[in-house]
């Protein structure tokens, strides 16, 4: 992250240089366009007035406003259009901003990978107890308290109650944690970042 930080302050400063010469072009014409309107008010004034040659330097002095104004209008386009940096530095930078997010994301998934590791250890001893677990509410249900399925069942026919499916077989239903870690060990995400991770490792 600190080399993105980096380059991302390069760019920055390559940016800030490029909307400085636009600020610097922009206030050349906001310049002219104020010596066009000047120019407006002397030819006007010239216009009225009986000296040729001073209508003529008016009418000049305007053109040479709008001209200026337009050059640096020119120049404008040009720093718009046309790239601050040369497409070796492009690439540069390209290849720079691609190499550091490699490390890192490498990093992550060797990371990652050593939870995946965790997550089967956990599965490895959860799973045994799910089993030795749902044994013992069996045992508890069929040979201790002695209400099997076939005893349910018959008291429930001779009542005439409804079958309480819950009741049927005890066991140990939420599986949530098993099938969550199986859904994220065989998703395909984490097939490509074991793969990752066991590369750098």
């Amino acid at each position: 992250m600190k080399e993105l930080l980096a380059i991302e302050r390069e760019l920055q400063e390559i940016q800030e240089e490029g909307d400085k010469r636009v600020s610097e072009y922009q206030a050349e014409i906001n310049t002219a366009i104020e010596n066009e309107k000047k120019a407006n008010k002397a030819v006007i004034e010239a216009k009225q007035g009986d000296d040729p040659e001073a209508y003529a330097k008016a009418i000049e002095e305007k053109r040479m406003a709008i001209n200026i104004a337009q050059y640096f209008e020119g120049k404008i386009e040009k720093i718009k259009d046309e790239p601050f940096i040369t497409e070796t530095e492009y690439r540069d930078y390209t290849k720079r901003i691609k190499a550091e997010m490699d490390a890192i994301n490498n990093e992550g998934k060797a990371k990652v990978s050593k939870l995946f590791k965790e997550l089967e250890a956990i599965k490895e001893e959860v799973a045994p107890a799910y089993a030795k677990a749902n044994n013992l509410l069996r045992e508890l249900q069929n040979n201790i308290y002695k209400f099997t399925y076939e005893k349910q069942m018959a008291e429930a026919k001779e009542k005439g109650t409804p079958i309480n499916t819950d009741r049927l077989h005890n066991e140990y239903k939420d599986y949530s944690l098993i099938r969550g870690i199986d859904n994220i060990l065989n998703s395909q995400a984490a097939e490509t970042i074991k793969e990752g991770g066991a590369s750098n490792e």
